[in-house]
């Protein structure tokens, strides 16, 4: 994979990647690889909706199986696709043996890769489930940090990225990668010094925490202990609100999202128990860590049978 990545310079090279901290981590690595990051085309887009392809470049990365697909029915002539997969993901032989996009990338590229970014791609879909996630640890690790005590390090860098999701900056989902990739830039401290990122992490903190009071307020409890809410709001807060409910209220919740601002639609399963093998239906787009913290992308439909069916599961086995 490095090898062609590093092939591709010089190219007219197009990155589609979903608009998540996995996301934009992938696409900042495969841009530093690539070449210089102001002549690449960066194309974030929701996942669960149909991603954008411009068929006139000579190359395209696609980063998961939403972009892949798309990019195969628009490529033309001679233009080159490479896929960036994770573990469960089977694109056309593409086996992504990480967690994320951005961890099956960073250990595609060994030593051009970035292990406390990539650690950080983690963080933000298990959050503090990650500590006890083996890959995280060897990320941490190769970059000479504890996987504890360090923690904090890939869950600020997570939660600052974040920030340009919620509050639905398209323009900083294609910035910030690009920022990052330039050769002069260390990633880490960039995220970490950032002052719109800091604003914007200070707004959506505020902001996700009043919802989550109000979340907790109107949701109701099931199967004894499970709270169980559906919301909808301005920015893009449904991972943040069940972060916060599970970890500061010590809820187990099920949060059903639609965001106005980027038109995502979602439900977030966290959960203390791990409930193993989980499906909700095909079609689609599931992020799982065990089993105990779910993200299910509707794409704007079928949200209802996703929220119904992540009740379902969370309930089985309680009293």
């Amino acid at each position: 994979m490095a090898a062609d990545l590093e092939g591709m310079r010089g190219s007219q090279v197009e990155i589609i990647y979903p608009a998540t901290v996995d996301g934009m981590i992938a696409a900042f690595m495969a841009a530093r690889v690539v070449g210089e990051p102001e002549d690449i085309v960066m194309e974030p887009y929701t996942p669960g909706s149909r991603p954008k392809v411009q068929a006139s470049r000579s190359v395209i990365i696609a980063v998961g199986a939403e972009a892949a697909r798309e990019a195969e029915r628009r490529l033309r002539g001679s233009a080159k696709l490479l896929v960036v997969s994770k573990r469960g993901e089977d694109i056309k032989g593409h086996a992504g043996g990480g967690l994320t996009y951005s961890s099956s990338l960073s250990a595609w590229l060994k030593a051009r890769g970035h292990p406390v970014m990539a650690a950080a791609s983690i963080v933000s879909v298990a959050w503090s489930l990650s500590r006890s996630l083996e890959e995280y640890r060897r990320l941490m690790a190769e970059a000479g940090m504890d996987p504890l005590e360090d923690y904090w390090i890939a869950e600020t860098v997570a939660l600052n990225l974040l920030s340009v999701v919620e509050s639905c900056r398209q323009e900083g989902l294609k910035w910030y990668p690009r920022l990052m990739a330039m050769d002069t830039v260390e990633p880490v401290k960039a995220v970490f010094e950032d002052a719109l990122l800091a604003s914007l992490r200070a707004q959506a903190d505020y902001e996700a925490r009043r919802l989550a009071e109000e979340a907790d307020r109107r949701a109701s409890t099931l199967c004894g202990s499970l709270r169980a809410v559906r919301l909808e709001a301005d920015w893009d807060l449904g991972v943040s609100i069940a972060k916060i409910m599970r970890e500061s209220m010590g809820r187990d919740v099920v949060v059903a999202f639609r965001a106005r601002c980027s038109g995502s639609s979602y439900v977030v399963l966290a959960t203390s128990r791990s409930l193993g093998g989980l499906s909700v239906g095909s079609g689609y787009v599931v992020e799982s860590f065990e089993g105990s913290w779910v993200i299910a992308y509707s794409g704007g439909e079928g949200l209802e049978r996703i929220y119904r069916s992540l009740v379902s599961a969370a309930c089985s086995g309680r009293g």
